[in-house]
């Protein structure tokens, strides 16, 4: 299932769009399930979209990636499944950037995919790429076992 997000300025301008896609999961067989398996029938809506899908974020082989910070996670960041809210994400790879970044560039999209949830006491090494053509590369992970939890990508206009 996807939803579909839109925000306006008071002059009705469209500023910002966003999609997130979703999986009905059994959290207990920790499978994903079709949506056959509600007990009721959910049709599509192809109505009013902010465009196609888009792809998960896969990060080059040849992006060379650099360890900037170790993220524990604890208590206070998680939501109420016991694993690290979503909204924390985006503020890690906020955090990855230098405050000069931030001053001299500004968003244009922000693509992430969480691969596997972090748990109380993870500790996700935050690695980052140098600026690409595509944007800056954000990678999660464990370095305990190599679990990726999560690759981001952050695509900036100067200004």
């Amino acid at each position: 299932m996807a939803a579909n997000y839109r925000i306006s300025d008071d002059k009705g301008e469209e500023v910002v769009t966003a999609r997130s896609v979703w999986a009905l999961v059994d959290i207990d067989k920790r499978k994903i399930l079709r949506p056959t398996a509600l007990p009721i029938q959910v049709e599509p809506y192809s109505g009013d979209s902010v465009g196609d899908i888009p792809n998960k974020v896969t990060i080059p082989t040849n992006v060379p990636m650099e360890e900037v910070f170790q993220y524990p996670v604890k208590y206070s960041g998680l939501d109420n499944n016991g694993h690290l809210n979503n909204a924390r994400y985006g503020d890690i790879c906020c955090d990855v950037l230098s405050i000069s970044e931030w001053e001299f560039a500004e968003l244009q999209h922000f693509r992430i995919t969480y691969l596997q949830e972090a748990k109380y006491g993870d500790e996700i090494s935050i690695l980052r790429s140098p600026v690409t053509s595509e944007g800056v590369f954000i990678r999660g992970q464990s370095d305990e076992n190599e679990k990726v939890f999560f690759e981001a990508c952050l695509d900036f206009k100067a200004i």
